[in-house]
């Protein structure tokens, strides 16, 4: 409590591993020209409470606050209303595994010059709300797991988030098992390369508006609905995917999902589809009629494994499949990695139609048998009518 800081001008690791340190009192701290507190109190574990006056913590000259609060897990609430944060640049992990913080207000944050937010939020386990619409996000590059791991979170406001600069946004939502509400309807993708698991782990979420994606520049779509149970429909029709290198277990356990329009897919550069369709227990049709394989069979670590399985023996997992489509581009190896597309465990799908070439009708019919843990589809109930 005696602490002034009054010249301070960096409190970089400051507190940091002080791992048993219970409380801690700055009211008297003074930060206006404290230009780094990035780790400032990484890892103290067992702070609760931390006492600040806000009107001397300020910050005023900081420029990074990365990894500030990193590990506080006991914390409960910090009081941050007081930084003058124009001149951060980087706010990454600022509050990453803060696990009991259920209130923090960051209203007052200027984020103009921010371009770093990965895993801002990450595993802030219990925070119920925070309120991040009046962010400023024209320069950000990387909004990777900025959320990830938030569990009780039940709305995010992020309609007026300009993200054209944002290259990565990997699991971004991931975990958010209890929102309810998000519109990212009016984000402009154009520079995103990775989406990697952006919405996994959305349980609740029942509309996911991603109509006007840009992908143009998108390597990376693997797993991005993975676990999205409630979502119904997805408007991906006017998406391109020409550089796309995985889709892996893209629409893996949408479970409710109904209808995906692919017909703009172009998969050219794809070499893993391998359970991109894992547990659609509600999806009666696919057509994939624009779909080319040609980088999975040539790529050694190519994959359509599982691209329509069901993963469970229960009850609970019966697919209603009924109807398949594969273009003329839809060529199966004889790699048995690149080919159990139709692998099973548990439960066969029921009886339809694969519309295919006859050739690649017989490579499907020609998989070899699989584990004692798994089974084929029973093609013996489907048809196949020639393209």
């Amino acid at each position: 409590s005696g602490l002034t800081g009054e010249n301070c001008t960096v409190t970089h690791c400051m507190f940091q591993d002080c791992e048993s340190l219970p409380t801690l009192d700055l009211r008297k701290f003074q930060t206006s020209k404290v230009a780094n507190c990035a780790y400032m109190f990484q890892n103290c574990e067992s702070l609760n409470p931390l006492q600040v006056d806000n009107t001397k913590f300020t910050f005023d000259a900081a420029t990074t606050m990365e990894h500030m609060f990193d590990n506080c897990n006991k914390l409960e609430t910090v009081d941050v209303t007081g930084f003058k944060t124009s001149n951060v640049t980087t706010m990454a992990y600022m509050f990453y595994l803060c696990k009991s913080l259920d209130s923090v207000d960051v209203t007052k944050f200027d984020t103009r010059k921010v371009t770093n937010m990965e895993s801002m939020f990450r595993h802030c386990n219990v925070l119920p709300n925070v309120d991040v619409s009046h962010f400023e996000t024209d320069i950000v590059t990387t909004t990777a797991y900025m959320f990830a791991g938030c569990y009780q979170l039940q709305a995010l406001a992020v309609e007026g988030w300009n993200v054209e600069k944002v290259k990565i946004m990997d699991f971004m939502f991931d975990a958010c098992w209890n929102l309810a509400t998000l519109d990212v309807s009016h984000f402009n993708t154009v520079a995103c390369t990775s989406f990697t698991s952006m919405f996994q782990g959305c349980f609740k979420l029942k509309v996911i508006d991603v109509s006007g994606f840009n992908t143009a520049a998108a390597e990376y779509l693997d797993h991005m609905f993975d676990g999205c149970y409630e979502v119904e429909t997805l408007d991906t029709s006017r998406w391109n995917t020409a550089k796309v290198k995985r889709m892996d277990g893209l629409f893996q356990q949408c479970k409710s999902l109904k209808s995906v329009n692919l017909l703009s897919f172009n998969t050219a550069n794809t070499w893993n589809m391998a359970n991109m369709f894992m547990d659609c227990f509600s999806l009666e049709e696919i057509d994939l009629s624009s779909f080319n394989t040609a980088r999975v069979n040539s790529y050694s670590s190519g994959s359509l494994g599982g691209m329509f399985a069901v993963s469970g023996p229960s009850a609970d997992y019966i697919s209603v499949l009924r109807k398949i489509t594969l273009g003329a581009n839809f060529v199966i190896a004889k790699d048995a990695k690149k080919k159990n597309l139709m692998q099973n465990t548990g439960k066969d799908i029921a009886a339809g139609v694969i519309i295919c070439t006859d050739a690649a009708w017989e490579s499907i019919i020609d998989q070899p048998t699989l584990t004692s843990t798994g089974s084929q589809i029973n093609l013996a109930k489907w048809s196949h009518q020639t393209l």
